[in-house]
């Protein structure tokens, strides 16, 4: 695709025919490209030009305290947007025609996941958070990135936004996936460009800027410096004047990023601190955690070894199935994005028959002619139920708080091999807050 639409966003299933008019970019460009070796041939992103009464504009000065954010939705299950006044909250788009349905990103997590760090990334330097879980209610950017080109109703682009000389509110932009295919650093460049329309930038003719037309250049970021407006060759800026410098118009948007410095808050909500159980019992393990920017991943400790990381939200919990005899410390972790890890409180729970121990003596004393205790490799406490991940202590510094009256948990008791808890997924139990 090469180019915009300019006028009425209705013309948007008109992409073909408003091409063969757009000044900037008709064949001759294309050609021209192709002779100078520029690769024409691959779609890139656009605009579509709105007025301005269909739109909702905010003046374009830097938020001071607040965050910007971008919710990057990946269309899990699908998704369907409808025309009207841009509204990522309830996926009502200016430049779709009628309503339009688009299915899931069909890359799978780990592709995903790159998409995100590398957007997150590109962003930094600005007052901008990029995550891929909704904040609505809360007012936001939205980049869809799922479905094709033509499923779209713009056949031949990468990517497309609604554009206009201001900062959209609540803005819906897109990315095809299908159209591009599993290339992660050119949907990487196609979002940010896409986004960006959305505050009204330009396309720019410089290679190493995501504003631009141009390929085989290296990786592109937002370059801080005036260059030409232009696709394939330099032109004046749709919006006034020759040149545009991207880093500093979406600095003066949204001021600069800052260093995130701030932990997450995590606690563990289930089982409580002191809770009895039964050996053999079940029970979830469920937490809340929270942080100023995102929370990454949630790693679960068991006396003190790692036993399970939920490595993406939304976090699931856990459930513990079967538990062993004997008294046992449950800890999380949370990271954000950053790389601040915040802890929780230790929980301690005990899993015995009752108060006089005389079940577990009866179970396993006299066939191995031991006290209960100190044989207990065999068939006591711990080590004849397992925990996974063996005996490694907490991380150095965390403090553990005074220990419960009659807690048998020091850092000192013996566990053996890893066999007793078993852990599956739970329900959607974490919860945090955002900063939009």
């Amino acid at each position: 695709m090469r180019g915009r639409i300019t006028g009425d966003p209705s013309r948007a299933r008109s992409w073909i025919a408003a091409l063969l008019v757009a000044g900037i970019a008709g064949t001759a460009a294309s050609e021209a490209a192709a002779a100078d070796g520029i690769a024409a041939d691959r779609p890139r992103g656009t605009y579509v030009q709105v007025p301005t009464d269909r739109v909702r504009l905010r003046q374009p000065t830097a938020q001071g305290g607040g965050l910007h954010t971008i919710f990057l939705n990946r269309c899990i299950g699908g998704i369907t947007i409808t025309q009207g006044t841009d509204d990522s909250r309830s996926n009502v788009s200016s430049i779709v025609s009628g309503s339009i349905s688009l299915p899931a990103y069909p890359f799978g997590d780990a592709a995903w996941n790159e998409l995100v760090v590398g957007s997150q990334e590109m962003f930094a330097p600005f007052g901008i958070v990029v995550t891929d879980v909704d904040p609505s209610p809360a007012p936001h950017d939205e980049v869809i990135v799922c479905g094709s080109d033509n499923a779209a109703g713009f056949p031949g682009a990468a990517g497309v936004a609604p554009y206009t000389c201001g900062v959209i509110e609540n803005v819906i932009t897109y990315v095809f996936p299908e159209t591009i295919g599993n290339d992660a650093r050119f949907t990487i460049e196609t979002i940010a460009q896409e986004a960006a329309h959305g505050w009204g930038l330009d396309h720019e003719f410089k290679c190493e800027d995501p504003m631009t037309y141009l390929l085989d250049c290296g990786d592109k970021s937002f370059q801080d410096g005036a260059y030409p407006c232009g696709e394939y060759e330099a032109r004046a800026c749709n919006c006034g004047g020759n040149d545009q410098n991207s880093f500093q118009r979406i600095l003066e948007i949204f001021g600069p990023g800052t260093p995130d410095t701030q932990a997450p808050l995590v606690r563990i909500v289930q089982p409580m601190d002191g809770q009895q159980f039964a050996p053999g019992d079940d029970f979830p393990i469920t937490v809340e955690a929270s942080d100023d920017v995102e929370v990454q991943s949630v790693s679960l400790y068991v006396d003190g070894a790692l036993l399970q990381t939920d490595p993406a939200p939304p976090f699931e919990g856990w459930s513990a199935t079967d538990i062993p005899a004997g008294t046992h410390e449950f800890y999380v972790e949370a990271l954000d994005a950053a790389g601040n890890l915040g802890l929780s409180d230790v929980v301690t729970i005990e899993a015995s028959h009752g108060d006089d121990g005389a079940d577990d003596e009866g179970t396993g004393g006299e066939s191995d002619g031991g006290d209960g205790l100190d044989d207990g490799e065999s068939d006591g406490g711990l080590d004849s139920g397992g925990l996974t991940g063996g005996s490694q202590g907490l991380p150095p510094g965390f403090s553990r708080g005074a220990a419960p009256e009659g807690c048998a948990c020091a850092a000192g008791r013996r566990s053996g091999p890893a066999t007793g808890l078993l852990l599956v997924g739970l329900g959607a139990l974490v919860r945090r807050r955002r900063r939009s």
